[in-house]
């Protein structure tokens, strides 16, 4: 697939990092703000985007700057029990549901979890 995929720790470590060949410095600046999305919001950025487009409001309006933060889908949280949320799974490269769903599937498939539920795309 034509993406780029990060493991990062809220630390600022990468534990895991792969590109392809289409990939450029672009989808870089994509994954550092869907990062910074999910470390201060602690939920999935492709979440965030569904509560604004339900409640018609930016990321402005919560105080956030769209040149930081994203609301699209592609970020997701990597969250320990009894800890709470230490780092992100980032998916750049494809639309909001395929980056969301490549991670859900990904995840799934790594806990052997055959039924996960889908997105219903019909919400946008």
């Amino acid at each position: 697939l034509p993406v780029a995929v990060s493991i990062r720790l809220n630390n600022g470590l990468t534990v895991f990092q792969y590109a392809s060949d289409s990939v450029n410095l672009q989808s870089e600046r994509w994954l550092q703000r869907k990062m910074n999305t999910v470390r201060t919001l602690e939920r999935s950025s492709f979440i965030r985007v569904c509560f604004c487009v339900k409640v018609k409001r930016t990321l402005a309006d919560w105080y956030l700057d769209e040149k930081d933060y994203a609301a699209c889908g592609g970020g997701f949280p990597i969250r320990i029990e009894e800890v709470g949320v230490i780092g992100a799974i980032l998916v750049e490269g494809q639309d909001h549901f395929s980056d969301h769903d490549l991670i859900v599937k990904s995840i799934s498939r790594y806990l052997h979890i055959d039924e996960v539920p889908r997105i219903r795309t019909q919400m946008f």
